[in-house]
């Protein structure tokens, strides 16, 4: 199947030389890395998409299933298990979240009696139906 533009262009970053200053692989290639994260932004990101936006870069890696290895904001480490260093061959497993996932997709799931509220969560929706009484 076919690899996602925002994966390729990701693997591509971190496997430029280049930009090893700024951002790479981890020791064991399982992870990526962002060394400085404002550089990486100013510098890096332009090169590749049509923005500059560090915010807007991690929300889509996170559209892909990409985790944070910890929690500090100040580490930019990511991890996806189809995402290793010097294995392009297993980009193709990589697929952005449906919202059922809790991503957003043009996909609503929805099935009868529910309703999405902030298209993280569905739940039973119950109507009450007051009869009038004509006078």
């Amino acid at each position: 199947s076919r690899v996602p533009g925002f994966i390729s262009k990701t693997f591509d970053i971190f496997s430029n030389q280049n930009h090893s200053h700024l951002c790479g692989w981890s020791g064991t290639g399982g992870t990526i890395v962002i060394h400085k994260i404002t550089e990486f932004a100013s510098v890096v990101l332009p090169k590749y998409f049509k923005h500059s936006n560090y915010a807007s870069f991690v929300r889509q890696l996170n559209m892909y299933d990409f985790h944070k290895t910890v929690a500090n904001p100040q580490i930019a480490e990511f991890h996806h298990p189809s995402f290793l260093k010097n294995r392009r061959d297993l980009l193709h497993n990589i697929k952005r979240k449906s919202r059922r996932d809790g991503a957003e997709t043009k996909q609503w799931p929805r099935s009868k009696g529910t309703v999405c509220i902030c298209s993280i969560e569905c739940v039973p929706l119950q109507i009450r139906v007051l009869r009038v009484r004509g006078g």
